[in-house]
């Protein structure tokens, strides 16, 4: 796949980050969970 344009790469980037709201709206996380390195890591794998 190749991006050329801004355009291109904007959307691209929102079909990830939808990914990622997806994700976290079928789970149920507890606080304590969120606020962890592992959490907000595995949550920028989702992301990117």
């Amino acid at each position: 796949m190749s991006i050329i344009t801004q355009g291109e790469l904007d959307e691209f980037e929102q079909l990830y980050i939808e990914s990622a709201v997806e994700w976290t709206i079928h789970k149920n996380f507890k606080l304590e969970k969120v606020l962890t390195e592992k959490f907000n890591k595995d949550l920028l794998k989702k992301v990117w």
